[in-house]
């Protein structure tokens, strides 16, 4: 049985490569670059500040992050330059099946849920700017109480508390695989979307389903 679908947020419903065009446009020939890095100093700092115990909540994180990565790439990131990229937030685009997936998830009576490292107000936003929030019953974020980043133990079992629901009665669903170990930890019933096709890490933690999108994910 399962009670509710919890998805995450960046990488898994919405685009985070869709954000590589505001960086593109700020700095031409280096927003790939730009992106990618942005991103891979987004997830360090969760993580760093975590087992630092300094807690910043993660649209700050995102900002500082977006400065390391222009400025380790010779980038000028001016006051100006800085608002346009973050800016992209809240434009961000959906992956492509994510509102046919979601949809056939309600028409089967589950409850949907998005859980992420974002504050709520930029999963609310990024659910409005892709449509997704008439299908979504509810935000989950680790801002609101836990204040430590996924994949600690915490903020899932905060997931648990809120939903009321056991562990093994939550689909969990994300393309990130250290978000993927986080939930199976607490025992979630887990679905990894591998879009790249990349192996899993040596973690000791596997998926109970591997998927390379999310069209099938209301057929588990």
């Amino acid at each position: 049985m399962v009670r509710a679908a919890v998805f995450d947020a960046f990488g898994t419903l919405f685009d985070i490569h869709s954000l590589a065009a505001a960086c593109e446009a700020a700095f031409p020939g280096r927003g790939e670059a730009i992106n990618r890095l942005w991103r891979q100093k987004q997830l360090e700092y969760s993580w760093l500040r975590t087992a630092l115990g300094r807690y910043r909540d993660f649209w700050g994180i995102t900002g500082d992050a977006l400065a390391y990565a222009c400025g380790s790439l010779g980038c000028v990131l001016t006051d100006d330059i800085r608002a346009r990229i973050l800016a992209a937030y809240d434009s961000i685009t959906a992956v492509p099946e994510a509102s046919a997936a979601l949809t056939s998830l309600r028409a089967r009576g589950t409850g949907i849920h998005i859980f992420s490292n974002g504050t709520l107000a930029m999963l609310r936003t990024a659910a409005r700017s892709t449509g997704l929030d008439a299908l979504v019953d509810g935000y989950l974020s680790v801002d609101e109480a836990v204040r430590q980043y996924k994949p600690v133990p915490a903020a899932y079992h905060d997931v648990i508390r809120r939903l009321g629901a056991p562990a093994a009665e939550i689909l969990f669903v994300s393309s990130n695989y250290f978000d993927v170990a986080g939930a199976k930890n607490v025992g979630f019933r887990v679905v990894w979307v591998n879009r790249s096709g990349a192996p899993p890490d040596a973690l000791d933690l596997t998926p109970d389903h591997t998927l390379p999108d999310l069209t099938r994910v209301a057929s588990l």
